[in-house]
């Protein structure tokens, strides 16, 4: 069991998953198809969206967690949870929009994205994270 003060990733993205990761990921997918069940009985669409957490998207903070903790990277794929969801999505025809190849992208590009010491977003990361939701509601047809 991890520590209640170890960030998720730790127990999330371990390549191959824990039984109990699994058990927690199971539990995702059931939320997921529940309120998708909900929304189409309302006849409201509704899109998911993966927000990913600053170490997800600045690797140098993940590889300096890693290492802080003693973990073989190799060990750890910070992509694991967002694809696996993003797979099951999939699979289930769920609308489901994965920001972090995004903002590692934009990151890797010079934005500045997060508040340095916390998982928020800063002004610059909340307008481009709005810029991709804008389009890709776009894109579904769900704004004009």
């Amino acid at each position: 069991t991890p520590s209640p003060h170890a960030p998720p990733e730790l127990y999330l993205c371990p390549s191959p998953s824990s039984e109990e990761t699994e058990l927690k990921f199971r539990t995702m997918e059931k939320m997921l198809m529940k309120i998708s069940d909900y929304s189409a009985q309302k006849e409201r669409p509704i899109v998911f969206v993966l927000a990913p957490s600053i170490i997800q998207v600045e690797e140098e903070k993940w590889n300096a967690q890693l290492s802080a903790l003693n973990k073989d990277p190799k060990d750890y794929d910070r992509t694991l949870p967002n694809e696996r969801l993003v797979q099951y999505a999939l699979q289930h025809d769920l609308d489901m929009l994965d920001l972090l190849p995004l903002l590692h992208t934009a990151h890797q590009n010079g934005e500045t994205l997060y508040f340095p010491k916390e998982q928020h977003w800063n002004q610059n990361g909340n307008q481009v994270v709005a810029e991709i939701l804008e389009k890709y509601l776009r894109a579904l047809g769900l704004v004009e």
